[in-house]
């Protein structure tokens, strides 16, 4: 079953309709002031403390060092964290130095096929990371080559990887079809106004998402296939 992550969540009615229809985590973004879906601390933590344990909350973050991810990662103990990087691929000795039980790297799929996964750090930190988010766009909602998503997700194996960036009810399942990823994460793509989350498309995508066999015909090309068109729209996620 398809591990799915609604995120950019800002308000609090959002989140009985990602636990009833079988969410298995929520984002919320802080520390990013140019997103529309920008929270406070203080309001993160409050939806935080509104929610369900059987739930998993990710605290998605952008950040220059890794002193900002010691200091999210206390303010917000109980969530895991999501990393986007500002400045440059981070040395993976570095994060072996952080509780890695919670901290999520996010990864563009040209970084991840670049990455060296024989180092012994690499290793150290796959064998502990919940797992990878990659996630071509750069938090702006653009579907990325999914090809080359296909290619990261083999580059990195046996680490779990959650592909973001551009997803919807319409892409979506042919997008599980060719990449066959661990899991999928959708900010915009599931928003009727930036920030706002529609139900009837959380509803969709994750009906989606949770029915998707395994065994399903690969599609082999993706570039031929018209639904899978690619847009730019704002995400976070």
């Amino acid at each position: 079953m398809v591990f799915v992550k609604i995120c950019g969540i800002t308000q609090s009615s959002t989140l009985p309709i990602c636990v009833d229809n079988g969410a298995d985590a929520v984002g919320f973004v802080v520390g990013v002031p140019d997103s529309p879906r920008n929270l406070t601390e203080k309001q993160a933590l409050t939806l935080i403390n509104d929610i369900s344990p059987s739930i998993q909350t990710v605290v998605v973050t952008s950040i220059y060092s890794l002193n900002e991810v010691e200091y999210i990662a206390g303010r917000f103990s109980k969530s895991k964290i999501q990393v986007h990087f500002r400045c440059r691929l981070p040395r993976f000795e570095e994060l072996c130095e952080l509780n890695l039980e919670r901290i999520i790297p996010a990864l563009t799929a040209q970084q991840a096929i670049h990455l060296n996964p024989d180092l012994p750090s690499f290793q150290k930190i796959l064998n502990r990371i919940p797992y990878i988010l990659i996630d071509g766009s750069l938090g702006m909602g653009r579907l990325e080559d999914v090809n080359l998503a296909v290619r990261a997700i083999k580059r990195l194996h046996p680490c779990k990887i959650v592909l973001a960036g551009g997803l919807n009810s319409n892409n979506l399942l042919q997008v599980l079809q060719i990449a066959r990823p661990f899991g999928v994460d959708v900010s915009s793509g599931v928003e009727q106004a930036p920030g706002i989350k529609n139900p009837e498309r959380i509803k969709t995508f994750l009906t989606i998402a949770k029915h998707f066999e395994e065994k399903s015909p690969v599609f082999e090309d993706y570039h031929n296939k018209q639904n899978l068109i690619q847009f730019k729209v704002n995400n976070d996620g």
